[in-house]
């Protein structure tokens, strides 16, 4: 029973730092460095890491149920780190609106690909 309120634990952790992260990106108030968010996502690994190991140890009929919300942290934290690592997110005040033309834009060391767009 031990590994459900943990795992329980770990998810909400996770999704409470998401909660306030793209809160504050909805506020148009985007952090530069999420702490909050990063710190959430650590400790809900973490809890995850430890109620994988504490279900693996005695499995019971919650095993399934522990596996999947120790698995939200774990891997919303994977998602977020490939994400924040190679992007950086977009802060104050983002001005776009229906309608606007998009800039002209390149990767960097991918081949160029033209599209024609039509309504």
């Amino acid at each position: 029973m031990l590994d459900i309120y943990i795992s329980l634990t770990a998810a909400l952790i996770s999704a409470v730092g998401a909660f306030h992260y793209f809160s504050k990106v909805k506020k148009r108030q985007t952090p530069k460095m999420p702490w909050i968010f990063i710190a959430s996502l650590i400790v809900g690994s973490i809890l995850g890491i430890a109620a994988l190991y504490v279900t693996a140890q005695f499995p019971s009929w919650s095993t399934v149920m522990v596996v999947l919300f120790a698995s939200i942290p774990i891997m919303t934290s994977v998602v977020f780190y490939k994400t924040f690592k190679e992007s950086k997110s977009p802060l104050g005040d983002i001005q776009i609106q229906v309608g606007d033309k998009v800039t002209p834009f390149a990767a960097k060391g991918q081949a160029v690909v033209r599209l024609h767009l039509t309504s």
